[in-house]
């Protein structure tokens, strides 16, 4: 009920409070790499590349620290007695009349 509204209202201000420093923090980083980059091309070359190996780095080594498996053969991890993979699954899902479609204008 209303005692609800309460606690959506703290979550409104907080995700507001949190929202404007992220938007802060993100012009202040823009503002000193313009600052400190400047005209220097080589060096926004090794700046790119130092944020893609961080960025690489991080998605790639993410899956190490997680507890995700494999679903077991005899499991029905898509759904109610289902055991296909993803792919046969999103087959199956395709409309008929779409996959007649796309054989026929190919």
């Amino acid at each position: 009920g209303y005692s609800d509204f309460g606690w959506l209202v703290v979550i409104g201000i907080v995700g507001g409070i949190v929202g404007s420093l992220y938007t802060r923090a993100v012009i202040f980083g823009v503002s000193s790499r313009i600052r400190l980059l400047g005209g220097r091309p080589r060096l926004k070359v090794l700046d790119a590349l130092l944020w893609s190996t961080i960025a690489f780095c991080t998605f790639y080594w993410a899956g190490a620290f997680s507890d995700c498996t494999a679903c077991p053969p005899e499991s029905s991890c898509y759904g109610e007695g289902t055991n296909a993979t993803a792919t046969d699954r999103m087959l199956q899902e395709l409309p008929a009349t779409s996959r007649g479609r796309r054989l026929a204008g190919a």
